[in-house]
């Protein structure tokens, strides 16, 4: 079961945390904070940054100013000098687009902008009733609702704060791995999912036609038609239970019709990517099976956007 969250804790308060409270879903780390304070954030990468002195030092002032949680925003500006570093910097902005292209829901789109929550020990229980009633989880996402309807004093806090070669030493491109792996997971793996169901949805087509054209003996035009359109049908049906069944949409007959001719539009939008790709590479550079294989790209990418954002697009009445 994936993590909701990442928790930071002294140890003698994660040992009193563990033992009042049911975190099966949030990983604790221990760390020496001050004051009992406790941190609560989306990312174990963002951890490592949460514990920076400057962040400690505005956290502690603020919560012993009398207040109960302080959410805090974290600009980061990236200062490195060695060349490793600076590809790890270069590595972790290439692939924070990515995830934040393709999984925008998880992943925001500011790789440069993080957000925690940060509060007293003796807030803890009462801040994380008031969230599972709210949400269902422990984080799922930053709703400062949750802490104003908790009866909480809060305030926030803006910070920006230099990532220097200290930071990136020890951040290694395991940790950056383990992010990205972390991210997916949290999108239960969507894009992934959705290149093996078009990986299928090629088998199911080849298989069809072989079928009504080589076995029935249809003619090619007729035969052409009903293989894409099973593969259209298989492609679907998958996606609907499994590719995007995370995302809880409304699952009613009509709901379902709609979706299903909205997916044809996506797949049509693909399909003529590819096409015109590929004859707009082959009159400009004379290519053909390598423009074809581009096309093939940029079509999933197009027919994976509409689908994730038009298709299967989660509405109020879903949440």
């Amino acid at each position: 079961m994936p993590n909701n969250g990442v928790l930071i804790a002294n140890p003698d308060t994660a040992q009193d945390i563990r033992r009042r409270l049911n975190l099966r879903n949030v990983e604790i780390i221990l760390q020496s904070l001050p004051r009992n304070i406790i941190i609560l954030s989306r990312r174990r990468l963002t951890t490592k940054i949460s514990c920076d002195k400057n962040v400690l030092e505005h956290v502690d002032k603020a919560l012993s100013e009398g207040y109960d949680a302080v959410i805090v925003e974290i600009s980061i500006r990236a200062k490195c000098r060695k060349f490793l570093n600076k590809l790890k910097y270069m590595l972790s902005v290439s692939v924070s687009k990515l995830l934040s292209f393709f999984v925008p829901d998880v992943c925001s789109s500011d790789e440069f902008l993080l957000e925690l929550i940060a509060f007293r020990h003796d807030s803890f229980s009462k801040l994380l009733s008031c969230w599972l009633a709210f949400s269902g989880s422990v984080i799922t996402q930053f709703d400062p609702r949750v802490l104003v309807s908790s009866g909480l004093r809060v305030c926030r806090l803006n910070l920006s704060i230099d990532i220097t070669d200290e930071f990136y030493d020890n951040l290694s491109f395991r940790d950056i791995l383990s992010h990205t792996i972390e991210v997916l997971r949290e999108a239960g793996y969507r894009p992934l999912k959705f290149a093996l169901v078009g990986s299928s949805g090629i088998i199911v087509n080849e298989g069809m036609l072989y079928l009504l054209h080589g076995v029935v003996g249809l003619p090619v035009f007729l035969a052409g038609f009903l293989a894409i359109e099973s593969s259209i049908v298989n492609n679907f049906t998958l996606h609907e239970a499994w590719t995007f069944k995370q995302k809880l949409l409304s699952r009613n007959f009509r709901s379902k019709i709609q979706r299903f001719f909205k997916y044809h539009l996506a797949v049509g939008a693909g399909v003529m990517v590819n096409y015109l790709t590929l004859l707009l590479l082959n009159k400009l550079f004379g290519m053909c099976y390598d423009a074809n294989l581009i096309g093939i790209a940029l079509g999933f990418i197009v027919n994976y956007l509409i689908s994730d954002r038009f298709v299967w697009r989660r509405k109020r009445s879903d949440k």
